[in-house]
Parts: C-alpha cells; structure tokens; sequence
C-alpha cells in the first residue's frame, strides 16, 4: 500500500512540475514577444487620417454610387461577387480530386495521400492577398487576378475539409453495396456521394461566404 501511494504522490509531483514547466515556458514566450514592441504612439498625420476617416463614414459621397461613364460603387460590388463566385466554382471543383487523393480510407498509396495533403497544405500557407499580388505579377491587374487568387486558396482549404469529411464517412453503407455486387462506380455513387454531398454544399457555402 505504502509503495502503492508513493508511486502516485511521485507522478503527482512529477505532473504539477510538467504544468509548471510548460507555463513558465509559454509565459517566457509571451514576455519576450511583446517585449520586442514598440511603444505606440500617436503621430500628427496619424490624426488627420484618423479625422478624415470619422468624415467619410458620417458623410458619404453619395455620388460614388452610380457614375455612368466610370468605375462606380455598384459595379465594384457586382465585380466583387462575380469575382466570389468563379473563385469559389473553380476551387470546388479542383478540390475534389485532391480530397479523394488525401483520403487514407479512399487511396491505399500513403505516398499519394502525403503529397496530396503537403500540396493542400502549401497552397494555405500563402494567404489571399499574397496570392493576388503574384497574380498581378503574372496575369496583370484585374479580375482575373482576384479570381485566380481566390480560387487556388480557396483549394487549400476547401480540400483539407473535404478530406476529413471522406476519412470519417461510414463504410457500411459501401460493404452492403459490395457484398450485393455492386462495382466500383456504383458504390462511390450510392454510398459514398450521398454521405457527403450535404457536407460539401454547406462547406462551399462558407468558403463562397469568405470569398
């Protein structure tokens, strides 16, 4: 018994010092981060934007919204949207091959299921803006540039979901259709599609939402 409850109070102590290590270590981190900022200030220029934003919020130039023979506030915002919805469209189609490929449940190969996820995940690592600026590069200024930059981020993180939705789909409904003789065309496309379908819609939505 005696051994019993020294082996505890030992593991005790041992856990109370791991938490105590890792806080003073997390605690390190935060200190020594912000210490590395600068004080802020308030410089003369800084209020004058300052005041000129406050301006333009309380008194708008309503004449921006419509102007017949230039770029205006309207067709900005169609821009925008037609800009959402082609990035979106494109990234969920691109996707899907990639979200098949990662699956470990869905491709045998670890090796393709690796570099399907390492390309998912370099693809996020770059954020939208960064993608638009490489575009402008490439493709010049424009909507084409915001459509591909939309479109090829949109892929990273839409097929990341999307392969987590495929490794914990319910492989029942797929052993009943093989057992009655059903090849593989007819299971991906009656066990597999329906259970995911509804995932991936809502999923979209939100990626088109972000967009």
């Amino acid at each position: 018994m005696d051994s019993k409850y020294e082996l505890k109070s030992k593991k005790h102590r041992q856990r109370i010092i791991k938490n105590w290590v890792i806080v003073t270590v997390v605690a390190a981190i935060i200190i020594w981060a912000f210490a590395g900022i600068p004080g802020l200030e308030l410089k003369s220029k800084s209020i004058e934007i300052l005041k000129s934003i406050f301006y333009g919020l309380f008194h708008p130039d309503l004449s921006y919204i419509y102007i017949p023979d230039g770029e205006d506030l309207l067709r900005g915002l169609l821009e925008t949207f037609a800009i959402a919805v082609i990035g979106t469209f494109i990234a969920s189609i691109i996707c899907i091959p990639f979200a098949f490929l990662g699956a470990k449940n869905m491709m045998k190969l670890r090796p393709v299921t690796g570099i399907s996820k390492f390309i998912l995940s370099i693809i996020r690592v770059f954020p939208e803006i960064v993608m638009a600026l490489i575009f402008i590069k490439a493709v010049g200024p424009g909507s084409f540039s915001g459509v591909l930059a939309l479109g090829i981020h949109s892929v990273g993180m839409l097929g990341k979901l999307f392969v987590e939705d495929i490794e914990s789909l319910d492989f029942s409904a797929v052993e009943s259709l093989k057992a009655s003789g059903a090849n593989k065309m007819k299971t991906l496309m009656f066990a597999v599609i329906p259970q995911i379908l509804p995932s991936f819609i809502s999923l979209i939505l939100y990626r088109f939402e972000l967009n």
